[in-house]
């Protein structure tokens, strides 16, 4: 699949890009961001060289510091989506949500992390939902979703999922990529609904 065919199948959506690590997922991203009037990158990720700025030199990069804890650096997104132009030929690239999760959680894995982290998230997504009609692009890893499906799925809570429109998954097989291309809701169609018993809304 071509870039430009890529475009076309993303455009207007909040998008998750996901892979194994170094599989290529930032160099697509900013390879896309080249079919863009305006592309904002949001660099949470410490592991850019100064070539891959060379991909698209009109860029516009808004470096978020990750050491003034989770709510700061929530505040800096908020802050630097503040200027984005909401039209459809504006492209958002967030890389990374594996450095986020990296930075909140730490050496810690406590309940409390784990959850101020997924409402983290969450609020970025809803947040670039109503970006909309620019194109939102959430770089992330990938984990397997369970043994027995053998499924790889982006590695974040499931239920964020709820305010992705698409994922694209990056996949290297015999020293060639593959971008596949699907809606969120099949990914884990259980965790988006939303059921209620009658009387309880």
């Amino acid at each position: 699949m071509r870039v430009s065919e890529l475009k076309q199948l993303i455009q207007g959506d909040v998008v998750v890009l996901y892979g194994r690590p170094f599989v290529g997922k930032s160099v697509l991203a900013l390879m896309l961001s080249r079919h863009f009037k305006e592309s904002h990158l949001l660099l949470l990720d410490a592991n850019y060289t100064k070539e891959y700025f060379r991909i698209n030199p009109d860029l516009k990069v808004h470096y978020i510091k990750m050491s003034r804890g989770p709510r700061d650096v929530y505040s800096q997104v908020v802050e630097a989506l503040r200027g984005v132009q909401r039209d459809l030929e504006t492209l958002v690239i967030i890389d990374s949500l594996t450095t986020l999760q990296a930075a909140v959680l730490g050496p810690r894995v406590s309940p409390y992390d784990n959850l101020l982290y997924a409402r983290l998230v969450d609020s970025l997504m809803l947040r670039l939902r109503w970006l909309k009609p620019a194109t939102s692009l959430v770089i992330a890893h990938e984990k397997l979703l369970s043994f027995e499906a053998q499924e790889l799925v982006p590695r974040m809570n499931m239920v964020v999922l709820r305010h992705v429109d698409k994922v694209v998954h990056l996949v290297e097989e015999g020293g060639k990529r593959r971008i596949e291309v699907r809606l969120a809701r099949e990914l884990a169609p259980d965790k988006l609904q939303e059921d209620y018993e009658v009387g309880t809304r």
